[in-house]
């Protein structure tokens, strides 16, 4: 890296058609030269340096890739926990419960809608290769994503990426109305749990409570049975001996 404040040529476009623009920086950092992209000078040169600034596609497929393992990985919880097997009889523990229904149809949704501010062509995910399969679990065609980004990268991120519209906007919305402290979904029906063990457990004490003094009781009326026989015992010894003498 450069040791002191430098003045950079940083050529855009041709050279030749006089297009090269002077800057001048107190660090080795450049930010704004290019829209959204940082110039880190490392050293310098007599000879013209060409910058190309292009899409990391790779990086871009592999993050969808890992959103797709992570929405089918839910699913396939939620799949687990709400199963039932007819021969064994076997409930999943979240069996019938509407809170997982409701998480389901909710990120099934944003994968299935129309998204706005794009053309229709690309409104919807499976236009860009992203489509709900068997048991909604989430398919990628990287060759299609590929042919529409190829086309139209600039729709394509607009797809995704727009502040209000896209489907990262939509989604984080969703995860944040699902997840969110205090009257998330999710957080809700945990506090509605709650309660309701905080319920059970008190019935649990009361039992307990009533159960002690119904143990009492018994043992109080056993003792008096084991005194009650002890004395007709005794009773009946001494007719036996009365007898006798008789």
């Amino acid at each position: 890296m450069l040791s002191r404040p430098v003045d950079a040529v940083v050529t855009i476009g041709d050279d030749t058609a006089g297009t090269s623009l002077l800057v001048s920086s107190s660090t080795n950092t450049l930010d704004d030269v290019l829209e959204d992209v940082t110039l880190n000078l490392l050293s310098t040169s007599d000879e013209a340096v060409t910058v190309t600034v292009a899409q990391d596609m790779d990086s871009i497929i592999e993050s969808i890739k890992t959103f797709v393992s992570s929405f089918n990985e839910v699913i396939s919880t939620i799949d687990d926990n709400t199963s039932f097997n007819p021969d064994t009889l076997e409930r999943g523990v979240l069996l019938g419960d509407g809170t997982v229904g409701t998480v389901r149809s909710r990120l099934t949704g944003v994968i299935l809608r129309r998204f706005e501010g794009v053309p229709d062509s690309v409104s919807r995910l499976f236009s860009v290769g992203l489509r709900l399969g068997a048991g909604n679990r989430l398919e990628f065609d990287e060759d299609k994503f590929r042919e529409v980004y190829d086309t139209s990268p600039q729709v394509v991120e607009e797809l995704f990426l727009a502040e209000e519209t896209g489907f990262g906007a939509i989604i984080q919305d969703v995860l944040d109305g699902m997840t969110r402290d205090f009257d998330g979904l999710i957080d809700r029906k945990n506090e509605l749990y709650t309660n309701q063990q905080k319920l059970l457990n008190g019935r649990i004490d009361g039992l307990e409570i009533l159960l002690d003094a119904k143990r009492a009781r018994l043992e109080a009326q056993f003792i008096g049975l084991e005194i009650s026989l002890a004395s007709l015992q005794a009773q009946q010894n001494s007719l036996l001996s009365l007898s006798l003498l008789l």
